[in-house]
Formats: structure tokens, C-alpha cells, sequence
């Protein structure tokens, strides 16, 4: 997976990060459909993988959280990977 960053000034990342909560969607899960949705891309296989490495990203920051004892934010990652 390629990791890319962005530049987003306070203001619209906090609107994103409300609008992701009220989603109950992961910040990069909100960013990545609206990406795919504004490019047109509906091909479902891009949006399985898309949604297939989120997960396993959520997994791997799950399992780092739960060696260090970081019960809560270890299932937070996990909820998102199952969600």
C-alpha cells in the first residue's frame, strides 16, 4: 500500500474527523471513499481491496497496542477492522 500525506489546515480536518464519528467510519475510510466516489471509481474489486488493507492495517495497529497493554485503544483498531 502506498502511503500518501496530506495537508489539510485544522478547520477541515476537524470537519472530516466529525463527520467520519458521526459515520462511524475510520478517518482514512471516510477520505478513501470520497476519493474513489469523486474519481468515479466504482469498480467493486478496487474497493474490496481498498477496504481489505484498511483492515489489515487496523489489525497490525491492534495487535502493536495490545503487546504495549493498550487494552482500550487495541480494540478500538480491532472494532475497525471488523466494521
Amino acid at each position: 500500500m502506498t502511503v500518501v500525506t496530506l495537508e489539510l489546515t485544522d478547520e477541515v480536518l476537524s470537519i472530516l474527523k466529525a463527520r467520519a464519528e458521526r459515520e462511524g467510519k475510520a478517518l482514512e475510510e471516510l477520505i478513501n471513499e470520497a476519493v474513489l466516489e469523486h474519481c468515479g471509481i466504482g469498480d467493486p474489486k478496487v474497493r474490496v481491496d481498498l477496504h481489505l488493507r484498511l483492515c489489515e492495517k487496523y489489525l497490525r495497529e491492534g495487535r502493536e497496542f495490545l503487546a504495549r497493554g493498550d487494552y482500550v485503544r487495541a480494540s478500538e483498531k480491532a472494532w475497525g477492522a471488523a466494521a
